[in-house]
């Protein structure tokens, strides 16, 4: 699978995503900002990213156009990874553990909403 990326960031805070199959257009809301080193944490290997606080992306994907809208935000110098989802973004699903889990809960939350 190969991935074709349309940007102009930061110019414009929207970006697509896309293959032969699917595209995910995301919109960045707002950057977030990087904690003192100290309490600074990264992703996992093999690319160990650092992880912003107060970071804000809406997604959207599919030919149904969902929409999800993503946060990280550090809470006790932790971070956690937050999704809301549905129609008005009213349903949330959490993780402390990664942004991978978080996305894990989401789509088993998607699976007993059908």
């Amino acid at each position: 699978m190969v991935w074709k990326e349309e940007s102009n960031y930061p110019e414009s805070p929207d970006i697509i995503l896309k293959d032969e199959h699917q595209t995910f257009k995301f919109h960045i809301i707002k950057e977030g900002v990087y904690p003192p080193n100290h309490k600074l944490k990264y992703t996992q290997h093999p690319g160990k990213y650092p992880i912003p606080h107060n970071y804000v992306v809406q997604t959207t994907y599919s030919k149904k156009k969902y929409t999800v809208e993503c946060l990280i935000a550090y809470i006790n110098n932790k971070p956690l990874y937050q999704i809301y989802f549905e129609e008005y973004l009213d349903k949330l699903v959490e993780s402390e553990q990664s942004t991978s889990h978080a996305a894990q809960l989401y789509c088993e939350a998607l699976v007993k909403n059908i």
